[in-house]
């Protein structure tokens, strides 16, 4: 253990945390060895200090001294960044790969877990400059609990796809990765821990819009930031990205996947029956492309794609998609016209149950 509190550096204009990344407490595992060394940064006085050395334990009553006090920003040198990562996620492997586990214990603990790194993602007092550190700590996360617990051969492709995104460096990669990251996030959340499927959802959201860069890149711009502004024709081409994003998946790779196939072309689709590109209802879209439907559109208003043109907090962009949804919902004859055959009571932009189920994930 440590002696207590050891002053590693200071700084006046916050150089002190060049070098460090924030992660949050609930990423931590209390009881257990750090591989990593875990820094505390004070504001007021600017100071950084060594709060646990790499190899000591955060004990639990430290941990919930700690969650009590709302004090969740920890810091951890930007070298051992990986290390923080495999240990922060290993907790996800050992709870699906655990065969004395039931199916509901599994989910619950998963639920569990998933929802403390999902307080620490969308905490409301971020800056941006520590958002971004956060998201790049969730892409990392997302990676290692594929590469734990997912089908190899889909995880192989996973892997593939990440080293090309990485090459091409645009807001549109940006949100592929960003959209792929939440998209597991909120299934795990909500009970689809599956190998195969939390491998699949995470492949389609990477991409998911591939086939963007098949199309003039100023008419991507204005989609993106407004499709209101599209003519029909405009329209009609960009609708038919989901389609050229499989048709180049299978240009690219043998014997792509079926349930990622249907996950890329069901991602704008409406339970309500007024999505593209096949005009769906509820029951025939896949339950993990209504997931990346949400996951999508969250992306857009959180990163500044959206029609808002600015980045919204998490928080504020799921109280506006909740406000939408629910002015949309169609319980009545004058609300429902329109609608597909097959979208039911309640039918809207997203499926009810998937999208109050990521709502009350993260706000709790």
């Amino acid at each position: 253990m440590s002696g207590g509190l050891s002053d590693s550096s200071s700084s006046e204009n916050g150089e002190v945390l060049k070098g460090y990344i924030p992660v949050g407490l609930w990423d931590i595992e209390p009881n257990s060895f750090l591989n990593f060394s875990l820094y505390i940064h004070f504001q007021v006085n600017q100071k950084l200090l060594l709060f646990r050395k790499k190899g000591e334990i955060l004990e639990k009553e430290v941990f919930e001294k700690f969650k009590g006090r709302k004090l969740t920003t920890f810091y951890v040198q930007e070298a051992e960044r990986e290390v923080f990562l495999k240990q922060s996620t290993s907790k996800f492997s050992k709870i699906i790969n655990d065969e004395s586990l039931s199916e509901d214990d599994k989910k619950h603990l998963i639920k569990e877990a998933t929802e403390n790194i999902l307080t620490g993602l969308f905490t409301a007092d971020y800056d941006e400059k520590k958002i971004e550190e956060v998201h790049k700590n969730a892409v990392g996360m997302v990676k290692e609990i594929i590469a734990e617990v997912a089908d190899k051969k889909l995880s192989s492709i996973y892997d593939k796809i990440i080293d090309i995104i990485n090459k091409n460096q645009s807001p549109l990669t940006a949100h592929s990765l960003n959209v792929s990251t939440f998209s597991v996030m909120f299934a795990m959340g909500l009970g689809f821990i599956n190998k195969k499927s939390l491998t699949a959802i995470g492949v389609s959201g990477i991409v998911h819009d591939i086939g963007l860069f098949s199309i003039d890149a100023q008419l991507v711009e204005k989609y993106r930031y407004d499709e209101s502004t599209l003519t029909a024709e405009e329209l009609t081409t960009v609708m038919g990205h989901a389609e050229e994003s499989v048709r180049l998946m299978r240009a690219k790779m043998k014997n792509v996947d079926e349930e990622v196939e249907k996950i890329i072309i069901q991602h704008h689709e409406r339970p309500d029956g007024r999505g593209y590109p096949n005009q769906l209802t509820s029951t025939f879209i896949h339950h993990l492309g209504k997931i990346v439907s949400v996951a999508n559109d969250f992306e857009k208003l959180v990163s500044g794609m959206g029609r808002q043109g600015k980045k919204m907090s998490p928080l504020a962009a799921l109280d506006l998609m909740k406000a939408e949804f629910e002015a949309q919902i169609s319980d009545g004859p004058e609300s429902s016209k329109g609608a597909g055959k097959g979208a039911g009571k309640g039918a809207g932009k997203y499926d009810e149950n998937i999208f109050f189920g990521i709502f009350n994930l993260i706000k709790r």
